[in-house]
């Protein structure tokens, strides 16, 4: 699995207990949300979860394991992802061998593909499985394609503002992380922090340096932690995002900068790049960085092909939702 491990599950698996937004998605597009019997605090979202509120909590971050809800489940798996903080070797040391812990992490777009064959064929889904796969590679790979001549200087130069500690924050992410250096090749920008030093994680960026490095383009993640209300299913309105957007832009370290004055400060849901919904997001980001050249894709309907195809959510983009901004 994603933490190294060599585990044995006894099929089938019929009841699941589940932690972390990516993994449950994993689950959906696989068909099987259905085995779900426990769940992970911050799983609330009804459209992509229906049902979820019915689920009794088993977990909250960071790896805080309600054991003796989760034993009373008396569950096939609980299956989770590796993060990078420390936990998941007391959930395993306290749930096995009652509970087969599995690790499978659908944050990483480099590593989704062999997760979801791995996963498919734990809980005996492959047709549906290979059905994605192919979905998701399609996406990828004609994204990639039109990228993969640029040089160097037709790539825009970006900043990756992402959740911090505070709402202010400046914090960002180094090529340290593997999926950050494969999301900025897909859609052909270069992250201006990629050499940072740093364990991937930057908390908050020396300002003078931001402002001097002075990029092409921002990229600002909506964390609904601190943003609520501006971006999800739930919203249709995208008159907050505008407000939110344009905070960020007079924050001192961008207004007057090239990205401000260009209108290249864009606004993404988190889930859109640490999900399997990577496909979606990247969509969007390959469009903002280089929209004549991607003149022909349209995230949106990848989107809806997402929602519609693997999730099986009755849910019409062209009426509901607000997930980027502003739109390409």
């Amino acid at each position: 699995d994603s933490a190294d491990r060599i585990v044995t599950v006894n099929k089938p698996v019929e009841k699941i207990v589940v932690y972390h937004c990516a993994t449950a998605e994993g689950i959906s597009l696989l068909g099987a949300w259905d085995r779900v019997v426990g769940r992970d605090y911050h799983l609330t979202d009804e459209i992509l979860f229906p049902g979820i509120s019915d689920l009794p909590v088993t977990s909250e971050p960071p790896y805080n394991v309600y054991y003796e809800t989760v034993f009373e489940l008396d569950p096939d798996i609980f299956l989770t992802a590796a993060l990078p903080y420390p936990g998941l070797e007391d959930v395993i040391a306290t749930l096995e061998p009652e509970v087969t812990v599995v690790a499978l992490n659908f944050f990483e777009p480099h590593t989704m593909v062999e997760n979801i064959r791995k996963l498919r064929y734990v809980l005996n889904t492959e047709e549906k499985g290979e059905e994605f796969i192919a979905f998701y590679e399609e996406v990828i790979d004609d994204i990639a394609k039109e990228t993969a001549g640029l040089s160097e200087d037709e790539k825009p130069r970006v900043f990756l503002k992402i959740g911090g500690w505070t709402p202010e924050a400046l914090a960002t992410f180094t090529d340290t992380l593997p999926a950050i250096r494969y999301q900025m090749e897909i859609a052909g920008g270069i992250n201006i922090a990629a050499d940072l030093p740093g364990p991937g994680f930057v908390p908050e960026i020396d300002k003078e340096w931001l402002i001097e490095e002075n990029p092409d383009i921002v990229t600002a993640m909506i964390w609904d932690v601190y943003y609520l209300g501006v971006t999800g299913y739930e919203v249709d309105d995208d008159s907050v995002a505008e407000v939110t957007r344009e905070e960020i832009m007079a924050m001192d370290v961008f207004a007057g900068g090239k990205a401000v004055e260009d209108g290249k400060v864009y606004l993404y849901e988190n889930n859109l790049m640490d999900t399997p919904r990577f496909a979606v997001g990247v969509a969007y980001w390959a469009k903002w960085f280089h929209p004549e050249l991607l003149s022909e894709l349209d995230p949106q309907a990848i989107h809806q092909q997402y929602l519609t195809d693997f999730l099986g959510i009755d849910y019409d983009l062209s009426e509901h939702g607000v997930f980027v901004y502003p739109e390409p």
